[in-house]
């Protein structure tokens, strides 16, 4: 079948329904502005749940959303260290479920961990 993804590049998204904004939320400091918008029946809008969700992402050191942003999509991140252990950038892959269901999206793991590990070693980073 033919799959049809709008980009967002360059759109403002919210951090509490993307595996990238649930990474800025765990490791930048980050905060959601307002309420907590419902974008799908998966969408996290209690901010205790939400808090939860942020201090799991922390644990484990990678974030996961699916079919919170969209129904259909799902997504997995990783945080990029720079030489100061800051957050220097993120890694992500999302796809539609037919493709990149929670089972090839666990499967891809290792692999953006391992990717995420080296971008952060060559930014000088030493302790993730």
């Amino acid at each position: 079948g033919v799959f049809k993804l709008a980009t967002w590049l360059g759109k403002r998204m919210d951090l509490h329904c993307t595996g990238v904004g649930k990474v800025i939320l765990a490791f930048d400091g980050a905060r959601p502005a307002g309420e907590l918008q419902a974008y799908t029946p998966r969408t996290i809008t209690d901010p205790q749940e939400l808090e939860t969700e942020v201090e799991r992402v922390r644990r484990r050191g990678w974030a996961d959303a699916f079919e919170e942003r969209e129904i259909g999509l799902n997504a997995i991140a990783a945080p990029l260290w720079a030489s100061d252990g800051a957050l220097a950038g993120i890694i992500a892959l999302q796809g539609p479920i037919p493709r990149f269901g929670r089972a090839p999206a666990r499967a891809a793991l290792p692999a953006l961990l391992e990717r995420a590990g080296a971008i952060s070693t060559e930014l000088g980073s030493q302790s993730h």
